[in-house]
């Protein structure tokens, strides 16, 4: 199961049913041609914007035309990415030995780190949910 989660987000493939039909099985609508040397595992996506990883920078995606996907800002993130989730136009980073980082993303071309939060490990998922960021931790 790993394995194919892991190809899915490698080839940042849009998946999404037929709309309008009884048919719920994925097809590929886009597939984003990902240059960077450390293949992402992670993504999170907003509207019409989503957040991959690249080594440690974060990369925002356009992806409102999912044939013609393309990345329009790159945010350099210390301590590299273990995981992103975002919710309403800000950005929780789980960046490892550095901790939880937010990043706003409300201007999607000139992303900003907004705040950050140094945890006493290493900081490995993060997940929202209202206004809260839930953040593991390994020591």
């Amino acid at each position: 199961m790993k394995k194919l989660i892991t190809v899915i987000a490698t080839a940042a493939a849009l998946f999404r049913p037929c709309a309008g039909s009884a048919d719920l099985n994925p097809k590929l609508v886009g597939r984003w041609p990902d240059q960077s040397p450390t293949r992402p595992s992670k993504v999170a996506t907003d509207g019409h914007y989503a957040l991959v990883p690249a080594s440690s920078n974060l990369q925002v995606i356009d992806i409102s035309d999912a044939a013609n996907m393309r990345v329009v800002a790159s945010l350099e993130v210390s301590g590299g990415i273990s995981d992103l989730a975002m919710s309403a136009g800000l950005a929780s980073v789980a960046a490892g030995s550095s901790g939880l980082h937010i990043v706003g993303i409300s201007n999607p071309i000139q992303p900003r780190r907004v705040s950050s939060f140094d945890t006493s490990g290493s900081a490995t998922a993060v997940a929202i949910s209202g206004s809260l960021a839930y953040l593991t931790e390994t020591r």
